[in-house]
């Protein structure tokens, strides 16, 4: 009868690899989508506060093509 405890470590180990390749790769995703949201919701908040301005400015009388200067 081959003796199967050589052969259930390789396995283990592969097993122990492919399980920290898949934490390190959902990790870096998880990172990614936060910061991917992160820079988004500051490109919105810088738009929100030009349209906010701009309304505001035009709201007051300011000429329009002051404003698009």
């Amino acid at each position: 009868m081959p003796d199967l405890s050589r052969l259930a470590s390789p396995t283990l180990l592969l097993a122990v690899l492919v399980a920290a390749i898949l934490v390190i790769a959902l990790a870096a995703s998880a990172a990614s989508a936060l910061t991917r949201r992160r820079r988004e919701t500051k490109s919105l908040s810088a738009i929100d506060f030009v349209r906010t301005s701009f309304a505001s400015q035009l709201a007051r009388g300011v000429p329009m093509e002051e404003l698009l200067l």
